[in-house]
C-alpha cells in the first residue's frame, strides 16, 4: 500500500515504509507477541494500534546482539514493569472514578 501512496522515488531516497533494523524496544506495543513470533519472510495480518492506525509488517532477518543479556538490559526491563504497573493502577483509578462519579446539572 505505501509503495502505491510513493510510486516513484529518488534512487537515493530509504522508502519511507522501510524502518530498518529496529530493537524490540522500538516496536509499538500493538506489535509485540506478533512481529516477534514471525519467521524472516513473513507477513503479518493488519495490526491495529490507537487512533485507527494500521500496519502490516514484512520480518526481512532476525539477529540475535551476543552483547545484549539480562544484565544489561534489567534497568530497562525493571523500568517498563514499572511503568506498566502505573498504568494499571492510573487506569484502574480512573474506572473506579467512572464508577462512583455522579454528574448532576443545574442551572
Amino acid at each position: 500500500m505505501a509503495a502505491r501512496r510513493f510510486p516513484v522515488l529518488p534512487p537515493n531516497v530509504k522508502p519511507p515504509w522501510d524502518l530498518g533494523e529496529l530493537h524490540w524496544f522500538q516496536f509499538p506495543e500493538p506489535w509485540k507477541g506478533i512481529v516477534d513470533r514471525l519467521a524472516p519472510g513473513q507477513v503479518t495480518d493488519l495490526i491495529k494500534g490507537e487512533n485507527e492506525r494500521v500496519w502490516v509488517v514484512k520480518l526481512v532477518s532476525k539477529t540475535v546482539d551476543p552483547a545484549i543479556t539480562f544484565e544489561t538490559e534489567k534497568g530497562r526491563i525493571v523500568e517498563k514493569l514499572r511503568q506498566r504497573r502505573v498504568d494499571a493502577l492510573y487506569d484502574g483509578m480512573l474506572a473506579e472514578l467512572d464508577r462512583k462519579a455522579s454528574v448532576v446539572y443545574s442551572k
